[in-house]
């Protein structure tokens, strides 16, 4: 069940930017599936109908499946077969309590507080980076897979894995980044967007290497950060 507390929206124009920011709050109980191209009806799924929790703390999806972390383990939603399967420590992650997903291609990212890891679809295998293969910290918050890179966010800033060098780059305040803290990561296309605790919407234009600054006169925790592409920037607060 999905409970919405409170919605407040307030618009702001800064550096010709127009962005819009949305105070809400949502409780994930269990998972709820609402399927809008059919009879507008909603259907529940909990273990009884094969997850690996109810407590759901992340969910992404590919064109063949929909990935959930959860409390106790990752579970894989195979749309064609209507079954889930399951992962957790046993399996290859490097903890069960999954914080955030983000997929590109075969390649699934997982955050935990043990590390980020990846799961090829292919090969059915994981793979787990941490601080000892240069990550700046094992509590992942937040993640963004891209073409070329991969973007980790953590309490102590974020760290750049790219693909053909294998290899993570770190941005923290030393570098230009406005908060250490990271809650959510997106792209834009031109520009990578981050939410951060108490300096609202960090953005890094990936042609200049350069850290900017979008936020309102007042300090604020942004928990996640949407864009409609070209149009506007969706900012959830506090």
């Amino acid at each position: 069940m999905i409970e919405h507390i409170k919605q407040k929206v307030i618009s702001n124009n800064m550096g010709g930017n127009f962005m819009r920011i949305n105070i809400t709050v949502f409780i994930l109980i269990v998972l709820v599936f609402y399927n809008s191209f059919a009879d507008d009806t909603w259907k529940t799924f909990t273990v009884k109908d094969g997850l690996v929790s109810n407590s759901i703390l992340s969910i992404t999806a590919d064109k063949d499946s929909i990935w959930f972390g959860t409390k106790t383990g990752l579970s894989r939603f195979i749309k064609d077969k209507n079954t889930f399967k399951n992962f957790t420590i046993k399996d290859g992650l490097p903890a069960n309590e999954i914080i955030c997903l983000s997929i590109r291609g075969s390649n699934l990212w997982i955050g935990t507080k043990n590390g980020v890891c990846i799961y090829n679809k292919d090969s059915d295998k994981f793979k787990t980076f941490t601080t000892k293969d240069g990550l700046v910290n094992n509590s992942i918050t937040a993640l963004l897979a891209t073409p070329d890179e991969t973007w980790v966010g953590t309490s102590s800033g974020i760290s750049v894995f790219t693909r053909s060098e294998g290899t993570f780059t770190t941005y923290t305040t030393n570098d230009g980044l406005y908060n250490n803290t990271i809650t959510s990561i997106i792209s834009d296309g031109s520009n990578i967007l981050v939410g951060t605790y108490g300096s609202a919407i960090n953005v890094f234009n990936k042609i200049a290497k350069k850290w900017d600054l979008y936020a309102p006169s007042n300090p604020m925790y942004t928990n996640i950060v949407l864009t409609t592409q070209g149009e506007n920037v969706w900012s959830g607060t506090n």
